[in-house]
């Protein structure tokens, strides 16, 4: 029994995979390699620092991934960038960025994603092809339940296609793109002599605090005392009259 048109060409594009990696495969000019760099600089002004690196990261063409700041009103403060940089000026930022200050620490790591970049373009043609095959299919099907199969099929198909595609394009920026993570830290500040004992000084304003709550919850108090008189004043004299009385009958009786 001859296969549907679909199934036979499923087969005839998972047979010509191989072929296909093969030969972009053997096409390869140029490696992919991913480089990683993180850099800690100790510098005087922190502002001036941060304006210096992101004007440099603008010329070169690349971006600030993220950005956050950290104890601004310690004696230590920090700022942390993560920039992407293109690949031609790694070294060279690495350069700029050491050059703001003191640097107290330094890491480099790199990797070669050639293959896998080669891998899922192969993949991806073949897909794509695939892809090709059922548009064909599709418009020469005459019966119905093997038009629904062969959409069914291409639904799918375009989903993974989607998918794929999305990754080697991030793999490929990854490898035009350097990942560049830059810490710039001031200098720490000493601490004030006078500072050290100012525990009295803590102390007082804290009772002061204190004291000034009461006095408000005092304040308060005498407010709502007066607005309610007319309530509380009866019952009040009421209570005192009945403990009056109570008073004198004991009296007489002794």
């Amino acid at each position: 029994m001859k296969a549907p048109a679909f199934e036979r060409s499923m087969a005839e594009d998972a047979a010509s995979s191989a072929s296909v990696t093969a030969v972009a495969t053997s096409a390869i000019r140029e490696r992919s390699i991913v480089y990683r760099g993180a850099i800690t600089v100790q510098v005087k002004d922190l502002l001036v620092a941060e304006q210096e690196l992101l004007t440099y990261v603008k010329q070169v063409k690349g971006y600030v991934e993220s950005s956050s700041t950290s104890n601004l009103e310690g004696s230590v403060r920090r700022l942390d960038f993560t920039l992407r940089i293109p690949v031609k000026q790694f070294d060279e930022a690495m350069g700029i960025a050491g050059n703001l200050g003191i640097v107290s620490q330094k890491r480099i790591s790199s990797e070669d994603i050639t293959s896998q970049i080669v891998d899922l373009d192969a993949r991806l043609r073949v897909m794509r092809a695939q892809e090709a095959s059922y548009l064909k299919i599709l418009e020469q099907a005459k019966l119905l339940k093997d038009s629904i199969a062969v959409q069914e099929k291409l639904m799918q198909l375009r989903s993974d296609i989607e998918s794929m595609d999305a990754t080697l394009r991030a793999q490929r920026e990854l490898a035009d793109l350097s990942t560049l993570n830059v810490t710039l830290v001031t200098e720490a500040k000493p601490i004030n002599p006078n500072q050290r004992n100012s525990w009295f000084n803590d102390t007082w304003v804290g009772a002061t605090e204190r004291l000034m709550g009461t006095v408000y919850w005092l304040g308060r108090l005498a407010v709502y005392g007066l607005v309610f008189a007319p309530v509380w004043l009866p019952v009040a004299g009421i209570i005192w009259w009945l403990r009056r009385r109570k008073k004198v009958q004991q009296t007489k009786v002794n």
